[in-house]
């Protein structure tokens, strides 16, 4: 079985006063029934960062290929995003139950868009974490929450066995319960944790992703751009060491 986000190894295939509050009397976004973007707003270098990323540290360090199943979904995302763009065939993406592997079904055949889709996986997870990073720091953590949930959605669509179907609804009712009955605190945490949790499980990826040979990402890539797989294997590390240095930086005010 493939390492995680490996493609197919077998096949391609200011804020107003009180409700009503200079608007003319109307529910302010306080109100009931109004969701207010700006939802718990997280200031730079706020303790809810660092216990966010202690949360985030211990789900991805201890409990294993479940923090790192969630992972493997956003990597897979990428290559699947980038097969629709490009107007590749998929037959949908699945996660391996056990060692938190996954695969793209890609259908079979060269064209230009396949290093595009090989490469698309292992920068999608902390590319996303820097760009939540960012909302965060804007003061719009329920949209971490809410483009999680659409982007789940999507994976949804495409999921196709029940491991990979089980672990996106229950990632998507979670995330989905707390954009719309957690409280603002509980929404700002949710959304912080998700933050590291992408811009540090992209690690532990990396970490099993190892010299990339067989049917990784990396080796594809070799094969069709003969450009040796160590240098994909570089550039993967580079990105995540980018996107956790600004992510982590911004979000700690450092």
């Amino acid at each position: 079985m493939g390492r995680p986000g490996e493609l197919g190894a077998t096949r391609w295939d200011g804020e107003p006063d009180g409700p009503g509050a200079d608007n003319g009397g109307g529910p302010g976004p306080d109100s009931p029934g109004v969701v207010s973007d700006v939802v718990g707003p997280v200031a730079p270098g706020e303790p809810v960062i660092v216990v966010a990323a202690f949360v985030a540290l211990l789900l991805v360090g201890l409990t294993g290929t479940w923090a790192a199943s969630f992972v493997t979904i956003a990597h897979e995302g990428g290559h699947l995003a980038v097969a629709i763009l490009s107007g590749r065939g998929t037959d949908g993406f699945r996660v391996t139950e056990g060692d938190a592997g996954g695969e793209t079904l890609v259908e079979r055949g060269w064209g230009v868009s396949l290093p595009f889709i090989a490469f698309a996986g292992y920068p999608t997870p902390p590319l996303l974490g820097l760009g939540g990073a960012n909302l965060v720091v804007a003061g719009r953590a329920w949209s971490v929450l809410a483009a999680a949930v659409v982007l789940l959605v999507g994976a949804f669509a495409h999921a196709r066995d029940l491991f990979t179907n089980v672990l996106v609804v229950l990632a998507g009712g979670g995330i989905g319960w707390v954009a719309v009955q957690g409280s603002p605190d509980l929404q700002s945490l949710v959304a912080v944790v998700l933050v590291w949790w992408l811009l540090l499980g992209a690690f532990v990826e990396l970490r099993d992703l190892g010299w990339g040979g067989g049917t990784s990402d990396p080796a594809r890539l070799a094969r069709c751009t003969w450009i040796p797989g160590i240098v994909w294997i570089a550039l993967f590390w580079f990105i995540a060491v980018v996107c956790l240095w600004l992510g982590g930086r911004r979000m700690l005010a450092l």
